[in-house]
């Protein structure tokens, strides 16, 4: 399980790491920019959720698209049975 340090929020879009926690051994604790261009997206963390996300949506697409193509075959076959 991963062990995230908490940031402190300074404005509304700028959040500050604290001075104290910074002596941590995970590399991702110090990946955080406030670059919005940046953000936590270097981060392996940031990452890591972001695949599990789109393999979580691929997959339902996939079993969408399978229970389609049976739907579409079953038809097909039935018109041609009826023909």
């Amino acid at each position: 399980m991963a062990n995230f340090l908490p940031v402190i929020l300074a404005v509304e879009t700028v959040w500050i790491k604290p001075p104290v926690l910074n002596s941590t051994n995970d590399p991702d604790c110090n990946t955080w920019s406030n670059d919005q261009r940046a953000l936590c997206y270097d981060c392996q963390s940031c990452k890591a959720g972001v695949l599990t996300n789109l393999k979580i949506d691929w997959m339902k697409t996939a079993i969408i698209n399978i229970v389609f193509l049976i739907v579409v075959y079953y038809v097909g076959c039935c018109a041609f049975r009826n023909k």
